[in-house]
């Protein structure tokens, strides 16, 4: 019997050698009210100087530039700036996930990310069929 299999990639763009830095794309939730919501962060390093974003959009964040960002062994430390303040995030590094808190005045939520394949994911993505 021929099973058709649609793959959508989710644990071939996993990466499963353990990030150095923090440069690519990384996946996972941050929770609002004891609620997971999706996020998304991306950082670049050019010329040692690191970059990011961050997409929450359910928070109707999206791909906005994150400042101050300082990794040092395995901590992270990146801020948001919004029209009612800064947002702090601070993680630690924990083999190919980034576990966390944000902070705003009172306001102390957890996060975690998982970093993506540094491939193309669209290489992976398709229809297979197996017998």
């Amino acid at each position: 019997m021929r099973v058709a299999l649609i793959c959508f990639g989710m644990m071939s763009i996993f990466q499963f050698n353990y990030a150095a830095d923090v440069t690519g794309d990384w996946v996972g939730t941050v929770t609002f009210a004891q609620k997971p919501v999706p996020m998304r962060l991306h950082f670049e390093t050019p010329a040692n100087a690191q970059t990011g974003t961050i997409t929450i959009p359910t928070e109707r964040i999206m791909g906005s530039a994150v400042v101050n960002i300082k990794f040092d062994t395995n901590n992270l430390h990146f801020e948001l700036q919004t029209p009612s303040g800064s947002i702090n995030f601070d993680g630690i590094l924990i083999e190919n996930s980034i576990q966390g808190t944000l902070n705003k005045g009172e306001l102390h939520e957890k996060f975690v990310v998982v970093h993506l394949f540094s491939g193309k994911p669209k290489t992976y993505f398709g229809i297979y069929e197996l017998n």
